[in-house]
């Protein structure tokens, strides 16, 4: 008589669809809202017991649930291909604004100022006898190089 009276009561049997519909909707705003991960477990508790039931509110808690797993999983992907096009942008303008620099022509002249300072600090750092010894191999290597020269006379 219990389960006639649940079946036939328009009060219980407004429950019986409400709520279900009503944990649907929450559940489906916070997916629309990008705020399922947070209430999952919430929403999957509540979900799963209504998935039970074998009529069409079950099977449209089932199907809802399986959709919004691969709604999750497709936005997790989608954000993990976001970062990593992120990472190719900053790549891709940090070469380039390093390229703009280093092939400006007043960079290009400072470069070779920098190389003559220095070329200029290890000549400087060299003593007499490395000074003449670094010219005489030069000059053999000079005269290696072009066999008809005549000998230099030092």
């Amino acid at each position: 008589m219990s389960d006639f009276w649940i079946l036939f009561n328009p009060h219980s049997l407004g429950l019986n669809i409400s709520r279900p519909i009503h944990a649907l909707t929450v559940a489906a705003q916070a997916l629309e809202d990008d705020d399922f991960d947070s209430h999952v477990l919430e929403l999957r508790q509540s979900l799963a017991q209504l998935s039970h039931t074998e009529d069409d509110v079950g099977q449209l808690v089932r199907i809802f649930l399986e959709m919004a797993e691969e709604v999750r999983m497709r936005d997790q992907k989608l954000k993990m291909q976001v970062q990593e096009l992120r990472i190719e942008i900053d790549e891709t303008k940090r070469a380039t604004h390093v390229a703009e620099i280093t092939e400006n022509e007043h960079f290009q002249e400072l470069q070779k100022k920098l190389q003559k300072l220095r070329q200029h600090e290890v000549i400087k750092a060299e003593s007499e006898t490395e000074y003449y010894h670094r010219l005489q191999n030069q000059v053999q290597s000079l005269k290696e190089r072009s066999p008809t020269c005549e000998p230099l006379n030092l």
